[in-house]
């Protein structure tokens, strides 16, 4: 039955014949031809069926599209469908919300509530685990861990049961809303430009490393004993470990200018290396750090804006080149018909045909 479905499928889409030739050509939109001649489950299992042929002459191991090519297509189609995916994610927003009112006073001190949350809890980290072995098994084992965002479902899954039988492990449990990470596109996007710049930003604290080792060494030997003199309040440049402490809070802006009046009372030029410091850090290396994840975010929208004028110019080539197949089709079949008629005209000049014989024929040719 598959054979025959795929068969009559390339005799009335020549297309589908040449999309299986060509299988990085752009698909052309059928549905609406292949529902009068064959139901989506016949055609799914077609492809399936064909794919899986393709794949156990490559490679002996078994797999679900193999042994099970119907349920596998099923599967793919609950597993690809938006409603799905949409539960999902309202599900890991309700056991985001969730986790979050447990640490309320009215829940945390009242057993039964806290107990009710658990069991809440328990049943939907239960859905989440169904939801990743069914994506076990549509992908298969090796292609599940190519997938890296599969493979952190896997890790927070996996992690989330473990902190199960640990109570001091279970305020670890809120890591389940970086979830949202894979199903919203737009954070996934920003999650894969900031990745995609992991090694410019691994350089910017380089930099950074260096020029806070050079001010803390420097700070370090120029105000040294402040606090024995009882000139600061606090022992912020005693050591090396606490002048960068000390300098964070300058980077960050918090509380710098009440160190560095205590230190203008005795060194009135304290001011100097202060304000250099937080010119180099604040103003020129953290926002080269924002204009690298900006550049990494326009470059991402840069490459989806590309990878849409390809596929519309993909899908406008491909209809144009079965327009022209088309048109060539209906000419040659126009030519056959007036060779038809061109010949029975000349058999009825020959004396051949009778008159009226002649004009069926005709008719029959023409129609």
């Amino acid at each position: 039955n598959i054979v025959r479905v795929q068969q009559t499928m390339i005799q009335t889409f020549p297309a589908s014949k040449k999309l299986r030739s060509n299988p990085s050509t752009t698909p052309p939109k059928i549905s609406s031809q292949i529902s009068s001649h064959v139901t989506t489950d016949h055609y799914i299992l077609a492809g399936e069926n064909s794919d899986s042929k393709r794949d156990t002459s490559s490679s002996p191991h078994y797999t679900l599209a193999n042994v099970a090519p119907v349920f596998h297509s099923k599967l793919g189609l609950l597993l690809n469908d938006k409603r799905f995916d949409q539960f999902i994610l309202l599900l890991i927003i309700i056991n985001s919300l969730l986790t979050a009112i447990v640490t309320f006073p009215f829940i945390r001190d009242d057993s039964e509530k806290r107990e009710v949350c658990e069991y809440l809890d328990k049943g939907l980290l239960t859905i989440f685990t169904v939801e990743l072995v069914l994506n076990l098994l549509y992908y298969g084992l090796s292609d599940f861990f190519k997938d890296g965002w599969l493979t952190f479902d896997f890790t927070v899954v996996t992690m989330s049961w473990a902190f199960q039988s640990f109570s001091v492990l279970r305020a670890f449990r809120i890591i389940r809303a970086f979830r949202l990470i894979r199903r919203m596109e737009e954070l996934r996007g920003l999650v894969m430009a900031l990745l995609n710049v992991l090694p410019r930003m691994f350089a910017i604290l380089m930099l950074l490393s260096v020029i806070f080792f050079v001010f803390a060494v420097l700070f370090t030997e120029l105000f040294y004993d402040c606090y024995e003199k009882g000139i600061t309040s606090e022992d912020n440049f005693g050591r090396l470990d606490k002048t960068a402490f000390t300098l964070v809070e300058f980077m960050l802006l918090d509380g710098w200018s009440q160190i560095a009046k205590e230190l203008m009372e005795v060194y009135p030029w304290a001011w100097f290396p202060i304000l250099l410091f937080i010119a180099i850090t604040t103003f020129v290396v953290i926002n080269l750090v924002i204009a690298v994840i900006c550049d990494a975010v326009a470059s991402l929208k840069t490459e989806e804006m590309a990878e849409h004028v390809e596929d519309l110019k993909n899908q406008t080539s491909f209809a144009l080149k079965e327009t022209e197949e088309d048109h060539k089709a209906r000419m040659t079949r126009l030519e056959r018909k007036l060779d038809s008629i061109v010949y029975m005209l000349s058999k009825y000049d020959s004396g051949k045909l009778e008159p009226q014989q002649s004009i069926e024929d005709i008719k029959k040719h023409i129609t």
